[in-house]
């Protein structure tokens, strides 16, 4: 089963952490709506902001960029521990 960008779920949950708030839409996709990597930046984005983010040169674009890269590793982490859990 894929989903609308072609990927499998299992390939899906890999790049983008599956689905923020999961939910079925007919027999073809198990998942729609924001991405958990869109969530994860979401929320690292929320945490730059709060603190002094003067050190960006280009404050709005690091900051996106940084929160994404923050999300990705989340995402990274996730699969690594979901593996372990998965083969004992």
């Amino acid at each position: 089963m894929s989903d609308q960008k072609g990927l499998t779920q299992e390939d899906y949950i890999k790049i983008y952490g599956g689905a923020a708030f999961p939910h079925v839409i007919g027999r073809n996709s198990l998942w729609s709506g924001m991405s958990l990597q869109d969530w994860f930046a979401g929320q690292a984005l929320a945490g730059l902001r709060i603190n002094d983010y003067s050190c960006y040169d280009d404050a709005e674009t690091s900051m996106a960029e940084h929160a994404y890269m923050i999300a990705n590793a989340m995402i990274a982490e996730m699969v690594k521990e979901r593996e372990k859990i998965n083969n004992g």
